[in-house]
């Protein structure tokens, strides 16, 4: 299978963003420009590349009924350089917002509440989308009380994975894609604890307790779901944090940015990508925390990254992320069917995977816009009405600067 899918991955590229170009006009999707414009194109590779790899997933489980690691260097580093990346963009976004505000006012509570914005409103709707899938497959018959069922509603909230209503393996049906997010929201509340302690941020009382306690319960969440090399997982936020200092230093940023310098950066990627099985080592991580660092100081890739397509679909990339799993799912369970599917050669597996590919785009598009965007837009007004709500004011201005 691995050199007929390898041949598929350019042209399932150049669908979606062919794709994104074309629905993005019309859904009115923009590609802004910003000093790191070449993250949002990153962000929409990142995407695609875990796509191909729940893809190159489901022909084995297909076969096997067994979700295991695909016997491809390439498609399993799909899978963990892209979520390693995407933690590394996280923490070098969020690491640049503490040391840019260092001594100064600092607003905990909007940060939080535009978090909560950015990743809830998609994620619950996908968690309902899961729980009609799951109403289907067992033909909305009760297995269990409502009363379980109720719990189960809370605890995939919570980013758990119990099964739903008996159903087995209920969480490949999104690609457990959404073990990452228990990992962000440690990240996030971690935020309060390296704010306070090394960049002369004070948080309220209440947002330091409210920070710990759920950093407890994410800590647990992951204990008990996600422990699977939980230290190596973390590392890749390390790197962001490397990032978002190195980012500062003139001299790393010009020698980065220079376009000479781009070859250099593409070997990296070979070597971290192709050589090793998976991006958690020492070699693979710091390949890709170089290139990653390339990217934050302006190296484009030959422009590759800044292109406006690929901007595009870099302002989908969360939508992508975790859309893309139900869309294999209906694909392979109801419209072919799992003893069909069983029976495709590579190619005809690849080929459903090319019109997966636009309904995926299509989807994600819808649910930026309608979605993802209103609650990132209504952040602000939120935490506004929050504060007069609890009587709470805008955090003071240290003394160094307000005097």
């Amino acid at each position: 299978m691995d050199l007929i899918s390898k041949l598929f991955v350019l042209p399932v590229l150049l669908l979606a963003l062919g794709t994104m170009w074309i629905i993005a006009p019309i859904v009115g999707i923009e590609a802004p420009k910003h000093r790191y414009a070449a993250i949002d194109g990153l962000r929409g590779f990142l995407a695609i590349f875990v796509f191909l790899h729940h893809s190159s997933c489901w022909y084995y489980y297909a076969r096997t009924h067994q979700w295991s690691m695909v016997p491809s260097y390439l498609y399993i580093q799909f899978g963990s350089t892209s979520v390693a990346m995407f933690f590394m963009i996280t923490s070098f976004l969020f690491f640049t917002k503490l040391i840019e505000g260092y001594g100064r006012r600092f607003d905990w509570l909007k940060l939080y509440v535009s978090r909560i914005l950015r990743i809830m409103p998609l994620y619950v709707t996908v968690v309902l989308a899961l729980f009609v899938v799951v109403g289907f497959v067992t033909h909305f018959t009760l297995h269990e009380s409502f009363g379980s069922l109720l719990l189960q509603f809370g605890q995939w909230i919570m980013i758990m994975e119990p099964n739903i209503n008996q159903l087995n393996g209920t969480k490949f049906i999104i690609c457990s894609v959404q073990w990452s997010l228990a990992y962000e929201w440690l990240f996030y509340f971690s935020l309060v604890i390296f704010g306070w302690l090394f960049f002369r941020l004070r948080p309220s009382f209440i947002i330091i307790l409210t920070a710990y306690i759920f950093l407890a319960i994410f800590a647990l969440i992951i204990a008990n779901y996600y422990s699977a090399r939980i230290w190596l997982r973390m590392w890749p936020f390390a790197s962001g944090l490397l990032a978002a200092f190195l980012v500062r230093n003139t001299k790393v940023k010009k020698i980065f940015s220079n376009s000479l310098i781009t070859p250099f950066l593409l070997l990296v990627i070979y070597i971290g990508v192709f050589l090793y099985p998976d991006i958690f080592s020492f070699v693979p991580l710091i390949c890709m925390t170089v290139v990653f660092i390339g990217i934050c100081c302006g190296n484009s890739l030959f422009g590759i990254l800044i292109w406006k397509p690929c901007r595009l679909l870099g302002q989908a990339s969360y939508s992508i992320y975790l859309l893309h799993g139900l869309v294999l799912f209906i694909t392979f369970y109801f419209a072919l069917g799992f003893e069909q599917v069983a029976h495709l050669t590579v190619f005809q597996h690849w080929l459903t995977i090319g019109f997966c590919t636009i309904f995926v785009i299509l989807i994600a598009s819808f649910s930026y816009s309608y979605i993802e965007k209103p609650g990132m837009e209504s952040a602000a007004g939120l935490t506004k009405k929050i504060r007069e709500f609890l009587g709470l004011r805008l955090p003071a201005m240290p003394e160094s600067i307000s005097h």
